[in-house]
């Protein structure tokens, strides 16, 4: 089997507002770095054009105050258009628009702008907008076309990959900043959500010629599924993202998601197939199977890999755990169907089962060190958080809010010595408890610090589960959002397009802190929580005027010092 060519790419049109402008970026090629920074606009009916070392920008600003930016990047003249307007967005960024007076630009009327918006906030009951939770609008963006699908992935944190119709092309967004970084060609259908893209990270040294020094390169690649084809893309930032580095039409059809480790000259990517084998490919010389191993039954999730260990659960019941090399280390007879993926923490992996039962092993020997019965079936992988070393999160699959729902478990590393042969190293154990639970929800959506931010299958609702008590402490519905917004422009609840989105991820180190949805326009979203807690008094912004400092006395001058006091008489 051989690779396919690559035809040229067609990129779609990709728009995107800041706090206080609008955005409009037009992708005409393949790899784009990013929208740029903001420039100071020329004055009006003028134009400037700077050059550099990627190209040239060109600014130009109309009478009406509006302003154009174009810049050719590259010998291969690939131009990024930016059209930015003084009142684009002021449905959606009017918390951080000062007034119209105090910029001297737009149409409103004086006291219009951050005063008319506070207003329009108001009019929406307190506690139901994330921005009364903590949360500040972070950026927005304006795709073509609705959101299909979206996923931030633990190789890649810094990006956010979104799938847009109808071209059904994935677009990489700087998850911080929201700048378009780079594009795919477009696809021939949506992702499966069974099947989620992968990602992997691999850095080198590299000597530079003629020169003794190094110099370090990381190479970053995409890894995706769509019908039998296996495409690998360049997830770099920089020139050349977005390009397909290779593709491959598989001799068989995967039931799970990939997993990747490795670079190019060294990649082992295991896949999962539905004749009950385990697929490893490679891409050296060319893409292709290198081996596979049968399993007896059919696995339905991707692989995790830790410290060059494979570790992949069936249908059958039994976990097992691969080398790169296609050597089986151990395998596990749990008795239950393996649905969901494995989590690693140390020397411990946790996994679920259909016999209501979560796992504890060792992950390098496969012996196990505890386990917790449960009232339903976990078919999610666990969440860990390197914050919590003493705790798993595990999703209950059951339609009674009763029975399903969140679940917080102690998990306590242990060790029991033996009384008998004190030759005999103690025996590893791991003790669980359940901590506490919440019915009604099946997925995390984000978390934050203090809470883990979940819903419930298709609902938009987005509840804040307190980690340290299990209460739920408040809950956000997006309609809030569109009463707010309507209210600001003073238009109705119609006019304002419904969020239809929401991207759900894990962030082992608490460090996003956001929440992303997008609307049935195509306009996507990310409120962040920057680090202030409601009932934190330390970082509460305080309600009363600061008090004047009190005056420091003023002292006599040195010619008129006060008397001495008259000595006592003897």
């Amino acid at each position: 089997m051989t690779a396919i060519p690559v035809a040229a790419p067609e990129l779609p049109v990709i728009r995107t507002a800041g706090p206080v402008c609008s955005l409009t970026c037009t992708i005409l090629a393949l790899a784009v770095t990013g929208c740029g920074r903001d420039e100071p606009a020329p004055a009006p009916g003028t134009s400037t054009t700077k050059g550099g070392l990627t190209g040239a920008t060109t600014t130009s600003t109309s009478a009406d105050g509006k302003s154009t930016t174009e810049t050719r990047i590259g010998s291969g003249g690939v131009a990024v258009t930016r059209r930015s307007t003084s009142d684009a967005f002021v449905i959606h960024d009017f918390r951080d628009k000062p007034d119209a007076a105090q910029t001297g630009t737009g149409t409103k009327p004086a006291g219009q702008g951050r005063a008319a918006a506070d207003a329009a906030l108001r009019s929406v009951p307190s506690g139901l907008l994330l921005a009364d939770h903590g949360f500040e609008r972070n950026w927005e963006v304006e795709l073509p076309g609705k959101v299909e699908g979206s996923w931030i992935l633990p190789e890649l944190p810094e990006l956010l990959f979104v799938q847009i119709a109808p071209t059904h092309a994935i677009l990489a967004i700087d998850a911080m900043s929201g700048a378009a970084r780079w594009s795919t060609v477009p696809l021939n259908k949506t992702v499966d959500p069974r099947q989620p893209p992968s990602a992997a990270r691999t850095s080198f040294r590299v000597q530079g010629k003629g020169t003794g020094t190094y110099a370090t390169v990381q190479e970053d690649r995409l890894y995706v599924i769509i019908d039998d084809t296996l495409f690998s893309f360049d997830a770099g930032i920089d020139d050349g993202g977005g390009q397909i580095v290779w593709r491959y039409r598989m001799p068989f059809t995967p039931s799970g998601g990939p997993l990747a480790t490795g670079g190019d000259a060294n990649l082992r990517l295991f896949l999962p197939d539905f004749d009950r084998r385990i697929q490893v490919l490679t891409s050296v010389p060319h893409p292709r199977v290198l081996w596979q191993y049968n399993l007896q039954a059919l696995p339905v999730h991707a692989p995790v890999e830790r410290d060059g260990l494979v570790y992949l659960g069936d249908q059958g019941g039994t976990m097992r755990c691969f080398k790169l090399d296609r050597e089986q280390v151990w395998e596990f007879h749990a008795g239950g169907a393996f649905t969901g993926a494995p989590a690693v923490r140390d020397r411990v992996l946790f996994a679920g089962n259909d016999d209501n039962i979560l796992w504890a092993l060792s992950r390098l020997s496969g012996d196990e060190l505890g386990h917790l019965n449960f009232n339903g079936p976990i078919h999610r992988a666990p969440l860990l958080f390197k914050s919590e070393p003493q705790r798993v999160y595990c999703f209950i699959d059951d339609p009674d809010p009763a029975v399903g729902g969140l679940v917080a478990v102690k998990a306590v590393p242990d060790s029991i010595p033996f009384t008998e042969k004190k030759d005999r190293y103690p025996r590893e154990v791991v003790r669980m408890a359940v901590e506490w639970r919440v019915g009604g929800l099946d997925r995390a959506i984000g978390s934050t610090p203090e809470h883990l931010l979940c819903s419930s299958g298709t609902s938009l609702l987005v509840s804040a589960v307190n980690r340290q008590s299990g209460a739920i402490d408040w809950q956000w519905d997006p309609i809030n959002e569109r009463r707010a917004a309507a209210a600001a422009a003073k238009v109705d609840l119609k006019a304002i397009p419904e969020i239809t989105h929401l991207t759900a991820y894990h962030d082992g180190r608490d460090l996003n802190r956001s929440v992303y949805f997008a609307d049935a326009k195509g306009r996507l979203s990310a409120w962040r929580l920057f680090g202030y807690r409601p009932g934190d008094a330390l970082a509460r912004p305080s309600e009363a005027p600061i008090a004047a400092a009190p005056a420091a006395p003023s002292k006599a001058p040195a010619d008129k010092a006060p008397a001495k006091a008259p000595a006592p008489a003897k």
